[in-house]
């Protein structure tokens, strides 16, 4: 004789066993139907009713440009395109933090079938700027939070503006009776003010990419263009200054955490020099590298005007900005004597 199960979700049939299993995607009740014929062909059968009941779930995790030109009329339509939650087991690039202004001000979390209405009480906010989250201080700002019920329920969370910002946020969707989820949900988002290359840190050469990309009027900035710092759907002027502003040093840098949970101990030939930082383990900084910690170090950080002296006598796009970058680098060798 032979069996066939059908599950009454348009899987595929399960033939052969008395004992099948199998997982529903969605909940809902569906028939289930077992088929049984012989070798002489009588074929007889029996039905059962299942009911799947839904199961909580954070299905979406968004951070968005709260107050920016892109925050019309919905939040929604600011969401942050490009950018994505920091899981826990990942390693920070710069999918997973915004350069905007005035910080992280806006998060969208959507979870599936939550049971009851979701309030602040339900989550969990802290920041910092380490591989050791556990240790991060609590948001001391309460948020707001506007909820969207649906079988998709989404939770807007705001803050005010420059509350957060150069550091990460961490967001806990607490397991409660609230939410009824089955272990708490966590991920995270960074912010670092006028940072358009990936590597954690603002300097000439996000002054100087900023500057040679302008996004005009007539060719707006999208709501991905890394340089529009200020999300007005320009780069201009503005953004070049808020780079040129926000330069950070080697205390000021955002860490690109590593939440993989494994951790190495730098040893004694790669250790930067007193007050620096090494780019990333492994590698020894380069003198270029620490030159431009040296800036931060004695309080220049801020003074790169000399940088623009560059442009004043070379045709447009003539050279790229890495080369102009470098030649700013070379300046500062000299300066400091390295």
């Amino acid at each position: 004789h032979s069996l066939v199960w059908d599950f009454g979700d348009d899987s595929a049939t399960v033939a052969g066993t008395l004992t099948p299993t199998h997982t529903y995607l969605e909940p809902g009740q569906f028939t289930v139907t077992l088929t049984v014929s012989d070798d002489d062909g009588a074929v007889a059968g029996d039905t059962l009713l299942v009911t799947v009941l839904p199961v909580t779930k954070v299905v979406g995790r968004h951070v968005f440009y709260n107050n920016s030109r892109w925050d019309n009329t919905s939040d929604d339509e600011a969401i942050a395109t490009g950018k994505e939650a920091l899981l826990p087991g990942q390693t920070a690039t710069l999918l997973n933090y915004t350069s905007y202004v005035r910080g992280i001000n806006g998060i969208i979390v959507d979870i599936a079938y939550l049971p009851g209405t979701i309030t602040a009480d339900d989550f969990e906010f802290r920041v910092g700027n380490d591989n050791d989250p556990a240790n991060w201080e609590l948001v001391a700002t309460a948020p707001t939070v506007d909820v969207q019920a649906g079988t998709v329920t989404r939770a807007t969370i705001t803050w005010p503006d420059y509350t957060i910002r150069n550091e990460w946020l961490q967001v806990t969707v607490l397991a409660n009776d609230n939410t009824q989820l089955g272990e708490p949900d966590v991920f995270y988002f960074g912010n670092l003010v006028g940072e358009a290359t990936g590597d954690g840190k603002v300097d000439a050469f996000d002054v100087l990419e900023t500057r040679n990309n302008p996004r005009p009027f007539f060719d707006p900035a999208t709501i991905a263009t890394v340089h529009d710092f200020n999300r007005d759907k320009r780069v201009n002027a503005i953004d070049t200054l808020i780079a040129r502003n926000n330069q950070t040093w080697a205390a000021t840098e955002l860490e690109l955490i590593d939440l993989s949970g494994s951790k190495r101990t730098v040893s004694g030939s790669e250790k930067a020099a007193p007050g620096l930082r090494t780019a990333s383990l492994g590698k020894t900084p380069s003198a270029q590298s620490l030159a431009h910690k040296a800036v931060g170090s004695i309080g220049l950080e801020n003074d790169w005007g000399w940088v623009y002296e560059f442009q004043k006598d070379i045709q447009k796009n003539r050279l790229h900005s890495a080369e102009r970058a470098a030649e700013a680098v070379d300046r500062l060798l000299t300066t400091f004597g390295t």
